[in-house]
């Protein structure tokens, strides 16, 4: 009792020491001269979202200060595009994100006209801030002007007619054996497909990409899905981190690239008939560097095998995650229109009797099949947004004005429903010939882009999703199972399903 008592009394006397030195009053000044700064900053932020933001678009009145809309998008991002798409009245809205100025646009004509513009005077591509961190200075989203032109002329002949020949047989192969592993391993199981999905659309790309070269396809994938996980979690950087792990990732994939790119060049050099996209690359890199030495002067800058494989980095995730996401959505709607499964299965009969190969002539008549994959593609676009920052003010339009800095969303959702009839449904048959609304709309179809940065690969894209939902429908019956997030959108980085639950069986084969 005594000592909680003499305890007690020397705690009393600390703090009245503590007043009396005056230390209190002195961090009491501190907290509300910091307050008052705190509260001052976040007056002139409204003052500034104010003046370039709610008085010249739609949008929110006001915004959480610093931080503003950052965690509503993360937390809930498919409320939050559906929310901001509501402020939309003449194609545009405005924002804030992380103390940054954001604009979405929403009208077909004025995100094209975004896309389409490149260069210090009007937007450049703004990638994720990790990605910063992840990949190359000379990552091909932050090229532009005649680097870039001359960069992009040489992937021309990678998706030439020839070229898209030589790569069938790999997609065939790739997903025919893939999905025979399915009907074995996970047959009669519920499963999320995407799980499935992921490996596989990694496993073509790779071989599409890089062939028979690589000599540990599973390290290679390993290290890929390091690099995916970086692109997904906190900017945070060192040793341990997700981030580390995956800048880490980056540089043995480039070692190995590199590696594959010399190779591939000297066995093209040498006469070897091209078999996969680096071969087709280094053919025409040989061919512009002859050209060159004629001409007396240097060779391409992306003809060094480094060069060469931070370019193929580049390609491999421009495209996996993208693929991932078609083959995903694809399964999904085809489980929900069995009346349009059905259509693809009978023209599958009808071209490829009994399941046969896949040839060029085979796969310019699957026009119904083609009209379903592009129907896909515009319904669910894998990218929600393909964001841009403004390099100096822009006067996009008479009425839109941009200030320089300002991060803008150009929404490939909401141009989607652009012209379209009844834009919300998902109908193949607008992309059929009778009615090829493609013809009348193809201004609004811009899934792969639009401008300087439109996706090169985009009918090697077609051609998978082709190949896989041919495939697939003949190989499995399957259903899928409801949830209460079934209809939500899931964001990794590339727009999925929430949930795609489904229970596969191995299918019968067509009798004659």
């Amino acid at each position: 009792m005594f000592l909680l008592t003499d305890q007690t009394n020397f705690g009393v006397d600390a703090v009245s020491g503590i007043f009396e030195d005056g230390y209190l009053d002195f961090v009491l000044k501190g907290l509300t001269i910091l307050a008052a700064f705190v509260v001052w900053c976040a007056v002139l932020e409204q003052v500034r979202y104010y003046k370039h933001g709610s008085s010249q678009f739609p949008g929110p009145v006001t915004v959480v200060p610093f931080v503003n809309s950052l965690l509503e998008m993360v937390n809930d991002p498919e409320e939050f595009w559906k929310r901001q798409h509501a402020y939309d009245e003449e194609g545009i809205s405005w924002n804030a994100l992380l103390g940054r100025l954001s604009l979405v646009a929403t009208d077909g004509d004025l995100v094209r006209k975004i896309l389409s513009s490149n260069g210090p005077d009007s937007f450049f591509m703004e990638i994720h801030p990790n990605a910063k961190q992840i990949f190359s200075s000379g990552n091909i989203a932050l090229l532009w002007g005649d680097v870039h032109k001359a960069l992009r002329r040489s992937f021309l002949n990678l998706f030439s007619r020839k070229a898209m020949n030589t790569y069938l047989p790999i997609q065939e192969g790739t997903s025919r054996e893939t999905i025979k592993e399915w009907m074995e391993t996970v047959q009669g199981d519920e499963i999320d497909i995407r799980h499935l999905i992921r490996p596989l659309t990694l496993t073509v790309s790779q071989r599409l990409l890089v062939g028979n070269y690589l000599e540990d396809p599973k390290r290679f994938g390993d290290d890929y899905q390091y690099i995916n996980d970086g692109m997904l979690c906190l900017p945070i950087n060192f040793p341990g981190t997700t981030l580390y792990k995956a800048c880490q990732a980056r540089v043995r994939l480039e070692d190995e690239l590199e590696k594959i790119s010399a190779k591939s060049k000297s066995l093209v050099a040498a006469g070897k008939e091209p078999d996969c996209l680096l071969d087709y690359w280094a053919e025409k890199i040989i061919q512009e560097c002859k050209e060159a030495e004629k001409l007396g002067v240097e060779g391409p800058e992306y003809a060094a095998p480094r060069r060469m494989a931070e370019t193929m980095i580049d390609f491999l995730f421009a495209s996996q995650d993208a693929s991932t996401a078609s083959y995903t959505w694809a399964v999904k709607l085809l489980a929900d229109y069995p009346d349009v499964l059905a259509k693809v299965r009978d023209e599958q009969e009808r071209v490829r009797p009994g399941n046969s190969e896949f040839t060029a002539e085979r796969m310019e008549s699957l026009i119904y099949t083609r009209a379903v994959v592009m129907e896909i593609l515009r319904y669910k676009p894998p990218a929600m947004t393909i964001p841009q920052a403004a390099q100096k003010t822009v006067n996009v339009t008479e009425k839109v004005r941009i200030p320089k800095g300002t991060l803008i969303f150009p929404s490939l959702w909401a141009a989607r429903n652009h012209g379209w009839t009844n834009p919300d449904c998902f109908d193949p048959e607008r992309m059929m010939p009778h009615r090829d609304e493609m013809l009348k709309n193809r201004a609004n179809f811009l899934t792969f882009g639009a401008g300087p940065h439109y996706c090169p690969g985009k009918e090697l894209a077609i051609s998978n999703l082709i190949v896989f939902i041919s495939l697939f429908s003949v190989l499995a019956d399957w259903t899928r199972r409801d949830t209460i997030d079934s209809d939500r959108i899931c964001y990794l980085p590339t727009t999925y399903p929430y949930d795609c639950l489904v229970t596969m069986e191995k299918r019968a084969p067509v009798s004659s």
